[in-house]
């Protein structure tokens, strides 16, 4: 039986509901007052680790004013919270590989920086192969997971993209010089769609050298 990924679903709904608490400037406690419930019973959901049902989201949605198309957004995800994924189908993908597909799925917006290495939602299977080699992935293990990489590039195709990459990352080999090659090739033919933004290697220092991150917007569409 595929192992599906407990709670990835409602992670995601249970960060959106902090996310919107945290607009209104309330704290986990005073919205768990409002509420007439415990202050822990309020973090497992927003933590995603007690399944919210919808009278619960319904509750929060009503003392947090959210009303609308977005209310009615959140509920329709509640409702379909036990209904899996792609991500909960495929074999072999990590709880946190996992909960990341679910909030890509759901954003509105994707901005990536990669400082070192080509973003995993823009590279090609030779050199995601290639860097799941370097960094010791078993090769039993590749196949399925490039087998996801490309459910995860799929599931956002239509969802606005930026990457800004950095210098380093397009002069790296990865694999061989070929693999290299037809990964810089694929980014210039889809530039279009999935805009790239070349950070040089001697810009001004920023925090952001240190490591890449994934920006999500997920909150409304």
């Amino acid at each position: 039986m595929p192992r599906r990924s407990p709670g990835a679903r409602a992670v995601g709904i249970g960060a959106e509901l902090r996310v919107i608490r945290e607009g209104e400037g309330l704290s986990l406690r005073q919205l768990a007052k409002r509420a007439g419930w415990e202050v822990g019973r309020l973090s497992r959901i927003e933590t995603g680790k007690q399944k919210p049902t919808v009278a619960d989201v319904a509750t929060l949605l009503a003392i947090l004013g959210v009303t609308g198309e977005q209310r009615e957004r959140i509920l329709d995800e509640v409702q379909a919270v036990d209904e899996p994924g792609w991500w909960e189908r495929h074999l072999g993908m990590t709880k946190e590989s996992a909960a990341l597909a679910d909030y890509e799925s759901r954003a509105i917006e994707i901005t990536d920086w990669a400082p070192l290495v080509i973003p995993g939602l823009l590279q090609t299977m030779d050199y995601a192969a290639a860097c799941m080699e370097t960094i010791g992935i078993a090769s039993n293990d590749i196949g399925s997971r490039i087998s996801a990489r490309r459910e995860r590039q799929r599931a956002v195709a239509d969802t606005p993209y930026t990457a800004y990459i950095g210098e380093t990352a397009l002069r790296t080999v990865v694999g061989s010089p070929r693999v290299l090659a037809a990964q810089l090739r694929m980014l210039l033919a889809n530039h279009d769609s999935a805009p790239v933004r070349v950070v040089p290697a001697d810009a001004p220092g920023h925090p952001g050298q240190f490591g890449g991150f994934l920006m999500l917007s997920v909150v409304s569409r």
